[in-house]
């Protein structure tokens, strides 16, 4: 079974890396949109949340065994930009979006539809440093210590740039902390930007700290601070693979899936009644 997107990384200069940060941000969606592969009818092609990009393949190839003939693509961003591509008619056929709300939207205006549709896998936001980085960061209000020079954080449009945003300004630190505010592409760039030293701190995902090779934990935020992160999966209208997709999507939660997601820091939401 093949996956989708094949990731490029670059090495670039302190000068230019905010540009190019900012490129991927604006330009993203169309590359993304145009490399894009047309999926034949014995095959489903998954847009997703490259937060959940492990856990995901690993489901999508435990499914390819256990349903050997249609075949499993995966394509991985940010949430906001895989959204533009379905608003552009690109061929996905199910969207697994890292933002609950942004699916809600799309269904409102016909873009995706309900049947179907799963809300599968929780996360928490973690505050990371990078491992040079000697300033006192072990609670939230020390954000604002002179110390903290850049802050990687997406833009509002991707979900851990609203989720972290929101976060800052419940405790009345977003307008403080603003002009140190670094904006990144996604999830996976706020990772990098802090893991490289390019940023002193950052706000990403707990799963997403896990994978970092230098950054360490500060603090986690609060629990009774933490937003509500839902990963919602759901089969895009335009779909020519409706039976497929619905199929992948009730086995998103299944215990299989369930599993695999815990493994992975995930979790999981509560079984219905």
């Amino acid at each position: 079974m093949r996956s989708g997107l094949v990731n490029a990384r670059a090495r670039i200069g302190p000068g230019a890396w905010r540009l190019a940060l900012l490129a991927a941000t604006l330009i993203g969606p169309i590359l993304g949109w145009m490399a894009a592969p047309r999926a034949r009818a014995d095959e489903l092609l998954v847009g997703a949340a490259i937060s959940i990009r492990e856990p995901l393949l690993e489901i999508a190839a435990r499914y390819g065994v256990e349903h050997p003939g249609p075949e499993v693509r995966l394509t991985f961003g940010s949430t906001s930009g895989l959204a533009a591509q379905v608003r552009a008619g690109a061929p996905i056929d199910v969207l697994v979006s890292a933002d609950e709300r942004i699916v809600d939207d799309l269904e409102r205006r016909g873009f995706v539809v309900h049947e179907g549709r799963r809300e599968f896998a929780l996360n928490r936001l973690v505050v990371l440093v990078a491992a040079d980085f000697e300033g006192p960061v072990d609670r939230p209000e020390n954000l604002d210590r002179p110390e903290v020079r850049r802050i990687a954080i997406p833009e509002m449009a991707v979900p851990v740039g609203r989720y972290a945003r929101e976060w800052l300004a419940g405790r009345g630190l977003l307008e403080k902390v603003a002009g140190r505010i670094v904006p990144t592409a996604h999830a996976r760039a706020t990772l990098a930007a802090v893991d490289s030293g390019q940023v002193d701190v950052a706000i990403v995902y707990a799963t997403d700290a896990r994978l970092s090779r230098t950054a360490r934990v500060a603090f986690e935020i609060p629990r009774d601070e933490q937003p509500h992160i839902a990963y919602a999966a759901a089969r895009v209208k335009h779909s020519r693979n409706r039976e497929l997709a619905n199929d992948f999507l009730a086995y998103l939660g299944n215990d299989v899936s369930r599993a695999v997601l815990r493994i992975a820091g995930f979790g999981v939401p509560k079984d219905p009644p």
